[in-house]
């Protein structure tokens, strides 16, 4: 069975002991830009797009589980509509 690109993202992401570092080492492996000075503010809206799966929030923290949670709905629904394999 074929494990989307999305599964492993969110499984990197939940794991890390660190999640804003581990979304940045994604950002920056699929092409990204990722500011080295955003992500320490906790004020300022930061966003983030990874898999096509976009999360904003203010400050790293909130943006990641803001898209964290968008990409487990995605993942959910994409389950939900692909036909099971016996």
């Amino acid at each position: 069975m074929h494990t989307h690109p999305l599964e492993t993202y969110v499984r990197r992401v939940e794991t890390a002991h660190n999640p804003v570092l581990a979304v940045q080492h994604i950002v920056e492996e699929t092409g990204g830009i990722w500011s080295a000075h955003s992500p320490a503010s906790q004020v300022e809206l930061f966003q983030l797009q990874i898999g096509g799966i976009q999360g904003a929030g203010i400050g790293a923290a909130a943006a990641i589980s803001d898209w964290l949670s968008k990409a487990r709905e995605h993942l959910r629904l994409n389950a939900l509509s692909s036909p099971q394999e016996d």
